[in-house]
Order: structure tokens, then sequence, then C-alpha cells
């Protein structure tokens, strides 16, 4: 994972079973990348065999960056965004 990508999560009570983790709570995740890093993210983790519920978070954080960057986005946006 390359150093720029820092990821933490925040957890109460974690279980991880069949590469799923379930909480008790709430959980939060933080991701610094540059646009390159993120779009690649984009390309593994929108694609229809990725789990679907990181589908859906990589969805709407590429729906968020398509309105703020949508030179940079917006092909992505075009073939994963429903």
């Amino acid at each position: 994972m390359p150093e720029s990508l820092n990821i933490i999560f925040l957890e109460e009570y974690a279980i991880q079973t069949g590469g799923q983790i379930f909480t008790s709570g709430p959980s939060v995740a933080q991701i610094s990348a540059n646009f390159r890093e993120m779009r690649h993210i984009f390309e593994v983790r929108c694609d229809k065999h990725a789990q679907w519920e990181i589908r859906a978070a990589a969805k709407e954080m590429l729906r968020i960056l398509n309105i703020e960057a949508p030179a940079i986005f917006e092909d992505l946006a075009e073939k994963f965004l429903d």
C-alpha cells in the first residue's frame, strides 16, 4: 500500500469473519491519496466484482470527487455511477 494512502479505522468493537467486518458501533475511514491513486481505487473498488458494501462506499466517494474535480473523474463517473 502506498505510504500516501493512510487508512484509519476507528471502531468500538469488530469481529472479522469471512473477509467482512461487523461492528457494534459507527466506523470512520480516513483516506489521504492523490488523484492518480484515487482513480486506481475507483477502478478496483467500483467494479462489479468488488464487495457490494465497499463498492457502495467507493461510488459515493466518486460521486463527491466528480462534483469537486469533474475534469479528472468524469470518465470514471460515466463508467461506474448509475
